[in-house]
């Protein structure tokens, strides 16, 4: 498979999968883009359920809707790790599958995740970018899950316009998390008359 990197420079770098000795330089333009409604058309949430149980796992999607000839995203994703724990992060909707490319990278807390479609292929319309699969941990409460500004995406003509559009506030997304068994008030493992 082809390997993509975000360079500390802000450019995106390829290795093409037949030589990985080669790399080539995708240069992305980091001034900061004037305020026009065709930078901001693309609407990014994420979709997390209201409530889950301690030991349960559940996902988090990150969703891409109006977009435009859509054509990659770096996200930045942060999380309560106290509560959470990140088992899995799968590619979704049109960004999964054959002419595909997902990288991520883990770290407890964050997890950074480059989704891209290849060749030439674009995103129109609504779509799934991928999904994040949790489990929730034995400390009952509220627990977050943020997609960070900064986050940015590219559109398909990226290779001739240099342009890097960036998410300019955080998305958070809070999930309570309750006692799997919540009749056991006293939280001993049991339901019984203590409880009442």
């Amino acid at each position: 498979t082809e390997s993509f990197t975000l360079g500390p420079d802000g450019h995106l770098y390829y290795a093409p999968s037949f030589n990985r000795t080669q790399m080539y330089r995708i240069t992305m333009n980091m001034a900061k883009e004037p305020e026009v409604p065709g930078n901001d058309r693309i609407r990014f949430d994420l979709a997390a359920p209201a409530e889950t149980k301690t030991g349960e796992t559940f996902d988090v999607t990150v969703k891409a809707a109006d977009a435009d000839l859509l054509y990659s995203m770096h996200s930045r994703i942060s999380y309560d790790a106290s509560k959470l724990e990140l088992v899995d992060v799968a590619q979704a909707g049109q960004f999964a599958g054959e002419g595909t490319y997902m990288n991520t990278t883990l770290e407890p807390g964050k997890a950074v995740i480059t989704s891209s479609l290849t060749g030439d292929r674009s995103v129109i319309g609504d779509t799934d970018v991928f999904t994040l699969s949790f489990k929730a941990l034995n400390l009952i409460g509220n627990a977050s899950v943020t997609l960070a500004a900064g986050s940015s995406w590219t559109l398909a003509n990226a290779d001739e316009t240099g342009e890097l559009h960036h998410i300019s506030e955080d998305i958070v997304k809070h999930v309570s998390i309750v006692k799997a068994v919540a009749e056991d008030v006293n939280h001993d493992g049991t339901v019984d008359l203590l409880d009442v």
